[in-house]
């Protein structure tokens, strides 16, 4: 089985949500060896690393992949990633942050770590709050 993972969180300085992403992906390769699991992000964002703080080295089963999304880029959700998980065969999509696509024909698990964008949307970008309201219901 191939899993995807949303690697975005990985692109920036590691957060919470970054930390959570890391850790889940390194400790899921590891416990199922037979699957193969594919941290995807945007080509718009520079390579990530998947080395550990103490410097070891991923899984084998464990991969990072930049797609290329050329015009599709300000589309990621929408085409980019869909056009993506249906050529790469993934058999699972994990929504890390919140997001997974709304179709492309797979299935898909979504980690929602709090709801402040709708109960505290102050906290966070007001374009990030809006889009989370809206697609999160979906």
């Amino acid at each position: 089985m191939i899993i995807g993972l949303d690697a975005i969180p990985l692109t920036e300085t590691k957060t919470g949500v970054g930390h959570y992403t890391f850790e889940l992906a390194r400790a899921l390769a590891a416990a199922s060896p037979a699957d193969e699991f594919e941290l995807i992000y945007p080509s718009r964002y520079e390579p990530i690393d998947l080395r550990a703080d103490d410097g070891s080295a991923p899984p084998p089963n464990l991969r990072a992949t930049r797609v290329e999304v050329g015009s599709f880029g300000r589309h990621w959700w929408s085409v980019g990633l869909p056009r993506h998980l249906r050529r790469g065969r993934v058999d699972l999509f994990h929504g890390t942050n919140y997001d997974v696509p709304l179709w492309g024909g797979r299935p898909g698990v979504l980690t929602v770590h709090d709801l402040s964008a709708f109960v505290r949307p102050d906290t966070m970008l007001a374009r990030r709050a809006l889009r989370l309201r809206r697609r999160l219901p979906l």
